[in-house]
């Protein structure tokens, strides 16, 4: 005979677990892949005529902006008595910035013709496919909208329960700035750059279903492998219809969602003004930030507490 002790006890016990089991399941992650949101600011690529703040320092003696290698366009000229919202601005005379970018798009059309919205498409289904380390297909449900934020979230998740969604969007540039772009071949046509704006977020089970951010919004920047010395670039992107411009695309993607959905270190950010020195290819490049990371092919540097850069510190083959 089983004494009545025992069987509260057991009473107990069911209790408990039918009050907690629940809890559990509701709080268990999604089985199914993250939804990776795309916006449209990454359906092309752009020659950047300056260099960004995130790229390596010039070399003395060189300049920070597109030169026309043929001679044939004026080069830029900059005032700096000019002022904008009180700042010191380096000013650039309208009529000379509008020939030198009508020669920059001329010489590099061939360039950014392979970048196609199609194929930059597929370039960054391909890299969040290796970042998730599948063979065929992404883990990842990958959807691409004219805009993408928490209210793309909430329409991409509406009819689940629960999921995970990470928020990939172009940066933001100021209206008197020049030069912007997300995808960019560098000044010097030596390199692809990539900077972006990257949230992820949570929906969650509740009273009312909730679109919980999962961390700051943060900013990386990724800083490709360069053309080998001596080569001329157009005809190194342009070669086996791009096949090499892709690939450096690709691989830019790829380590920037790698790094994303990695837990970063722990640290400060760089006092202003910090720089790190970076051995690219073999030679000693100097970045502005600190490096927190090295890995294989990859340096990690810190620019501020959200702030990130990826270079890569091999060269193109």
């Amino acid at each position: 005979m089983i004494k009545i002790s025992r069987i509260r006890s057991l009473w107990r016990w069911t209790l408990c677990l039918s009050l907690l089991c629940p809890l559990q399941l509701a709080a268990a992650p999604a089985q199914e892949g993250e939804t990776v949101i795309v916006d449209n600011a990454f359906k092309s690529l752009r020659p950047a005529i300056f260099r960004r703040p995130f790229q390596r320092i010039p070399d003395q003696g060189e300049r920070p902006f597109w030169t026309d290698p043929t001679g044939e366009s004026p080069e830029l000229q900059f005032d700096p008595q000019r002022t904008i919202f009180g700042d010191e601005v380096l000013w650039i005379d309208p009529m000379t910035y509008g020939k030198v970018a009508m020669a920059r798009a001329e010489r590099m059309s061939a360039v950014a013709a392979l970048v196609t919205p199609e194929r930059l498409e597929t370039a960054i289904r391909d890299a969040i496919a290796r970042a998730d380390g599948v063979a065929e297909g992404p883990a990842s449900r990958i959807v691409f909208a004219r805009e993408a934020g928490k209210a793309q979230v909430a329409q991409v998740l509406a009819g689940r329960d629960s999921g995970n969604a990470m928020v990939v969007q172009g940066p933001v540039f100021a209206s008197h700035l020049p030069d912007p772009g997300a995808v960019q071949l560098s000044w010097d046509d030596r390199q692809v750059v990539i900077t972006l704006r990257l949230q992820r977020f949570r929906k969650v089970r509740g009273k009312h279903m909730s679109i919980r951010d999962l961390g700051p919004l943060t900013f990386y920047h990724y800083v490709g492998a360069p053309v080998p010395e001596g080569v001329d670039p157009v005809a190194y992107w342009t070669r086996n219809d791009g096949a090499p411009l892709l690939a450096a695309l690709r691989e830019g993607f790829e380590r920037i969602v790698r790094t994303a959905r990695s837990p970063l270190p722990e640290g400060a950010p760089p006092a202003p003004g910090a720089t790190s020195v970076v051995m690219v290819g073999d030679r000693l490049q100097q970045f502005p930030g600190t490096v927190i990371e090295r890995g294989e092919g990859v340096a990690l540097l810190r620019l501020a507490k959200a702030e990130f850069v990826l270079v890569a510190t091999g060269t193109g083959e």
